[in-house]
């Protein structure tokens, strides 16, 4: 909070320890009461508000509408220019009353332009003036405005709170030119909280331009704007909650999956390609996770709640999508893409290398990856392994050519940890795939062999002259 009052010493953090959101009409107020502080707001003029004060709690009573709050240790009512606010103590007996604090809105009904204690039995109707907070100047719209203060008590802004907001933003079907200012305030810098980069990158999506706004599940949606609140819903769902999933091959279905992200911890051979022709992409997995699996374990998050939050670095610049734990399955449910195990009831799946591919489908839609900017498996085929490279690890990354190259070099770059990835020749030797990534994941300095990981899932061992002959050059990280 950007204040304190009565007891409570400047820079106390307010612990969120219960909450309880009414919505109640217009005529009445927004009531949310956290931590001991009953919080309302009144945004319909000329009201009357009843602050009824027991031993055993507090009753508010607007135009005929009652609430009943037990745990209530301070009052704040904002209310506007011409409302009326009565601070009824006569319930009390011998206990000690509660402060009630009254903040009058200006007749814009934007900001404060005063406040007030309300001694027992008062009923107020001028206040003397007093300083606007952060919300009062930034946002517009009361019901995100009291809500917000309540979820921000303990000075955090994440990813239930967003979806809250939204919520509450859509509650009535519309959303006002006034929600939507708010809703954008409320991703930017300033406010008396933190807020995860996700949450933030995420709700800039929502609110803000991206090239994926334009489609949902295969139809035409289009960024935000003042309206009905169907548009916010999908959008909400496209990138809070992983529902606009990527359209795969016609004999799939979406199955939800068993399983954990990880068992213990990412691994090269986790990965095993699927009907896409992403090689330049798995490889690239695989090689991260042989290299540096603390990247991959950094680059999905599992929300809790069925959905994962998984990040990609454009530009070397954090980005983000989620996904929920649906995948393509055939008929008989066994997987179709990359591989999370077997079946989708599996009692040994791992997930991590399906969602990322499913993620890096739905990225695409947003025009940056260098793909066809379409969010399907399909779009996601035949890649460059530099490009996977840093938008897996936000590093720079490059390519060299064989004839360019040495044994000493590729083993030098693997000695350093840097993922390296071959690409083959197009008419290579026997035993290697034409046309096709590796991810090379080691170096036997004694046997003078480089082992070799085709994201088919086989592990094979060539030497320096062997991969000369089979393959044109190799991907790599340069940092």
């Amino acid at each position: 909070m950007a204040r304190t009052s009565g007891g409570m010493p400047p820079g106390t953090q307010l612990r969120l320890t219960h909450l309880e959101d009414r919505a109640l009409p217009a005529t009445a107020v927004n009531a949310t009461l956290t931590a001991g502080i009953l919080r309302l707001t009144d945004w319909k003029a000329g009201d009357a508000v009843t602050v009824h004060q027991t031993a055993a709690g507090v009753t508010v009573d607007a135009a005929g509408t009652q609430q009943v709050f037990v745990g209530v240790g301070r009052v704040w009512v904002d209310v506007q220019s011409d409302a009326r606010v009565t601070n009824d103590t006569a319930g009390l007996g011998t206990v000690a009353a509660r402060p009630v604090q009254v903040a009058r809105r200006d007749s814009t009904g934007r900001q404060f332009d005063s406040t007030v204690t309300v001694g027992p039995g008062v009923t107020v109707t001028a206040i003397p003036d007093y300083p606007a907070d952060w919300f009062d100047t930034a946002l517009s719209d009361p019901g995100l405005r009291t809500q917000a203060r309540s979820l921000t008590a303990d000075h955090t802004l994440d990813r239930l709170d967003m979806l809250k907001l939204f919520a509450q933003a859509a509650t009535d079907g519309t959303v006002s030119a006034a929600e939507l200012h708010d809703l954008t305030a409320l991703d930017g810098a300033g406010g008396p909280y933190t807020m995860p980069d996700s949450v933030r990158e995420l709700t800039a999506k929502v609110v803000g331009h991206d090239a994926a706004n334009a489609t949902y599940q295969g139809a035409p949606l289009g960024d935000l704007a003042a309206g009905g609140s169907d548009r916010l819903t999908k959008l909400v769902n496209k990138w809070f909650l992983g529902l606009d999933r990527p359209k795969a091959s016609s004999d799939a279905a979406y199955r939800p999956v068993s399983g954990p992200l990880f068992r213990d911890g990412p691994a090269f051979t986790d990965v095993a390609q699927g009907r896409v022709d992403d090689c330049y992409f798995l490889a690239a997995l695989a090689a991260v996770a042989k290299f540096n699996p603390q990247a991959i374990q950094n680059m999905i998050a599992d929300n809790g709640d069925g959905t994962f939050t998984v990040r990609f670095f454009h530009d070397g610049v954090a980005d983000y999508v989620t996904v929920d734990r649906s995948l393509p399955t055939d008929a008989a449910g066994n997987r179709v893409y990359a591989s999370f195990g077997g079946r989708a009831d599996g009692s040994l799946n791992e997930l991590w290398v399906a969602l990322v591919e499913k993620a890096y489908a739905q990225a695409n839609a947003s025009g940056w990856l260098g793909q066809d900017g379409t969010n399907t498996y399909a779009g996601i085929a035949e890649g460059y392994g530099d490009l996977a490279l840093q938008q897996i690890t936000g590093q720079a990354a490059g390519y060299t050519r064989i004839v360019a190259s040495s044994e000493s070099q590729l083993a030098a770059e693997l000695a350093a940890g840097h993922a390296a990835v071959l690409n083959s020749r197009p008419a290579p030797a026997a035993g290697i795939v034409a046309m096709h990534a590796y991810a090379v994941v080691g170096y036997d300095a004694t046997a003078k062999t480089f082992t070799l990981y085709n994201p088919q899932g086989r592990t094979l061992q060539l030497t320096w002259d062997q991969i000369v002959t089979s393959f044109a050059g190799y991907w790599r990280q340069s940092a």
